[in-house]
């Protein structure tokens, strides 16, 4: 098998449980939270690693939501904005995220590593809140 072929298997296979996971938060989760942790690449590129928390049978669980590449690091907008963009449907992939009405009603818990850029006075956790 080509490394071609393996990717789109990969990709085919991951937009399957982002619907699964996606579905079963809707249906049967009355809240839910999200966890942000920031990465920096080895090609110094920072990043968003955005993973769903929730508990199943009173256990916690966290659930890889995507990992989502930063255009602009400097700008608190893109760094809120990024993440939101990931976890929201838009029109283009409605059956992949969560609807922004749903994540207002539902949206109870948000955990980060405790970087500055994440829960600083201008940080995503203040302008996630407004």
């Amino acid at each position: 098998m080509s490394r071609w072929a393996a990717g789109k298997i990969a990709t085919h296979i991951s937009m399957k449980m982002r619907y699964m996971l996606v579905a079963w938060l809707m249906k049967t989760q009355p809240y839910f939270g999200v966890m942000i942790n920031e990465s920096t690449d080895r090609g110094g590129s920072q990043n968003h690693i955005i993973y769903i928390r929730d508990e199943i049978v009173e256990d916690p669980v966290s659930f890889f939501r995507g990992l989502v590449k930063l255009r602009k690091t400097t700008s608190t907008a893109e760094m809120t904005d990024a993440p939101l963009d990931d976890l929201i449907a838009s029109q283009a992939n409605n059956w992949l995220g969560l609807k922004r009405d749903y994540m207002v009603r539902k949206w109870v818990r948000f955990a980060t590593d405790g970087a500055s850029a994440l829960t600083g006075i201008n940080g995503v956790a203040n302008r996630l809140a407004e």
